[in-house]
């Protein structure tokens, strides 16, 4: 009898920063993102059943409650201030551009997704959240809360994004 151990599917980290409009970096952290249920169902639909593969991902901002029940058009007080639109994160080496084995396991990370404000600060926001459609269509993926609780950026400030996601 061979005994089988449970093996978690992959680990995903955002790597938040808050650079202000002088270029320094205010704070930085590392946060593991939550999985909802949709972010399942098309992470096992795409892969093993070659159904429902997204041309592309993108990246937005929330303020508010969510969960592993939470979809896509429900995100909470989404901001709509001018200069604001979700990031889009093809699916390509340019957009996913370094593979890499950590720990002997092999993980891919996005380059850099930045949200400037511009003339009027974004937000409060205390999430940020990956989907697969740039307005109410499509799926939620995954989520993850800002390291400082609400964060608000200010005029010429920034919020920027690396995500890596490891196999486990």
């Amino acid at each position: 009898m061979s005994i089988i151990k449970k093996h978690k599917f992959f680990e995903g980290l955002w790597e938040i920063t808050y650079t202000n409009k002088d270029g320094e970096e205010v704070w930085k952290k590392t946060i593991q993102n939550a999985l909802v249920d949709q972010g399942e169902y098309i992470l096992l639909s795409t892969f093993f059943r070659n159904y429902l593969s997204p041309a592309s991902f993108y990246i937005g901002l929330a303020n508010g409650d969510m969960n592993d029940e939470s979809t896509l058009t429900r995100i909470p007080n989404e901001p709509t201030v001018a200069g604001y639109s979700r990031q889009t994160l093809g699916r390509s080496v340019s957009n996913f551009p370094l593979m890499e084995k950590i720990d002997g396991d092999w993980a891919i990370r996005t380059g850099a997704i930045t949200f400037t404000a511009g003339a009027v600060a974004i937000g409060p926001v205390d999430k940020a959240f990956m989907a697969t459609g740039s307005a109410g269509s499509g799926y939620l993926i995954s989520y993850v809360s800002m390291p400082a609780g609400e964060v608000t950026v200010q005029p010429g400030d920034s919020l920027s994004f690396y995500i890596r996601i490891k196999a486990m």
